[in-house]
């Protein structure tokens, strides 16, 4: 499982489509309903021949897509989730990082049905000073002084900024297996998306 952003297919063409035929009107439906909806409102597509279907909408900070966005997201976001609660998003500028970013979900063996836990997660120390990428954690705990996985399985997501850090990361991979790290390099081919593309 993982995500990248942005997704090459991500051209304005492609978001002016999504936001005209996706995104607006659910939002118009909702009003229309009565529902004055704030929030996070994402939509999982697929594209095919140029045209978006919707497989979900989540109205969360889903994983990996999320990550590999937060990885992205140049703004100061609890003073968007602020303005986006208080009704003064419009006309907020939200800045991007222009570079490409990778997110690798590490799940635990037997996931999604019934996985593993209690395995301890190697390798983290080997992250503490990397300053490229980021580390989010779902389902681990703290136990004997390691961090192992808990009841949901495990996952490890960042985003690398250099080029060199992929030797770096790779060495951490190997010293973590079966715990993959993956990461984001610059890409000045991609302009800055708010879209992301994720695998399950």
């Amino acid at each position: 499982m993982g995500a990248y952003s942005p997704p090459p297919i991500a051209t304005p063409a492609l978001e002016a489509i999504v936001m005209r035929d996706v995104i607006r009107p659910v939002v118009e439906g909702l009003a229309r309903d009565g529902i004055r909806y704030t929030g996070i409102l994402y939509a999982g597509l697929m594209v095919r021949d140029g045209k978006p279907s919707v497989l979900e909408f989540n109205v969360r900070l889903g994983d990996p897509e999320a990550q590999v966005l937060l990885a992205r997201f140049a703004s100061d976001l609890a003073d968007v989730m602020v303005r986006t609660c208080d009704g003064r998003l419009a006309g907020t500028t939200i800045a991007w990082d222009p570079r490409a970013a990778v997110c690798v979900v590490l799940a635990a063996e037997g996931y999604p049905g019934t996985p593993t836990t209690g395995v301890p997660i190697d390798g983290l120390d080997a992250l503490r000073d990397w300053t490229d990428g980021v580390v989010f954690h779902a389902g681990t705990k703290r136990a004997d002084g390691r961090v192992v996985d808990r009841r949901r399985p495990r996952a490890r997501r960042d985003g690398a900024r250099r080029h060199d850090s992929r030797r770096r990361r790779r060495g951490a991979t190997a010293a973590s297996r079966p715990h993959l790290v993956a990461g984001h390099a610059a890409s000045p081919r991609h302009r800055p998306s708010a879209l992301a593309r994720g695998g399950r």
